[in-house]
């Protein structure tokens, strides 16, 4: 079994989210720092933040088990941003890297996105953010 070297290329806090729908006090991941590495097979590494684990443990067991097709033909991962509550009044842009992606979707969006993305054939090996107008 292959070892995965991971990376932390970027941290991430949102305070405005934080601050209408976290708990009071909460602040950034004290857990990892830009430049950190890490190296995985199937499991999580030694100081290695939950959250982030469940985001990539699958692509980690698959690459590290001799995976280079993460999906057989063709594939698309979508990822969403800080899923919420919220009406879903403007609808949802989607953005597979040009242009800039807000933080934060409606669940009711996210259920269109997939719903389009799957009836549609769209995104195919993409990796879109779906996110609120």
């Amino acid at each position: 079994m292959k070892k995965c070297k991971i990376t932390v290329l970027k941290t991430l806090f949102n305070e405005d989210l934080a601050s209408e729908y976290g708990a009071k006090g909460i602040g950034k991941c004290p857990l990892h720092t830009v430049g950190q590495e890490f190296s995985a097979d199937w499991a999580k590494p030694d100081g290695f933040c939950d959250e982030a684990w469940k985001a990539i443990y699958q692509y980690v067991f698959a690459l590290s088990h001799g995976s280079d097709l993460f999906y057989y033909g063709d594939w698309t991962v979508i990822r969403i941003m800080s899923p919420n509550n919220k009406p879903a009044d403007g609808g949802y842009e989607v953005f597979t890297g040009k242009g800039k992606a807000k933080m934060s979707v409606s669940r009711e969006n996210v259920a269109k996105f997939f719903y389009e993305v799957a009836s549609k054939n769209l995104c195919v090996r993409e990796m879109p953010v779906v996110f609120n107008r």
